[in-house]
């Protein structure tokens, strides 16, 4: 694959914004919850519902978190096709060239 390493680092650079958006949302809606006051009881009455919206919470976490994986993957895949090439490329040069008697 002529880009694959291009793409990896870009799947890379991806997944680290997506977690980076992640980790704001998380810490964002955490300012955000009103606390309560030292002198106010807490009751089962007064928590609020959990939204559905609440569910998608982590899902640039996952996505990003799966971008990093797939992109280290394809750096690593890329890495062994070319110590592979070179290796080959190697083992060509070694048995081709003239030995003159030598081993």
């Amino acid at each position: 694959m002529q880009f694959g390493r291009f793409h990896s680092m870009v799947l890379i650079a991806l997944g680290a914004l997506l977690l980076t958006l992640q980790a704001y949302m998380i810490f964002a809606s955490g300012a955000n919850t009103p606390r309560p006051r030292p002198d106010e009881t807490s009751t089962t009455e007064s928590k609020a519902p959990v939204s559905t919206g609440h569910m998608f919470i982590y899902l640039p976490g996952v996505v990003g978190l799966a971008m990093v994986g797939l992109g280290a993957y394809g750096v690593a895949q890329r890495q062994r096709e070319i110590i592979a090439h070179a290796d080959a490329k190697e083992e060509l040069a070694r048995h081709s060239a003239p030995n003159y008697g030598r081993r």
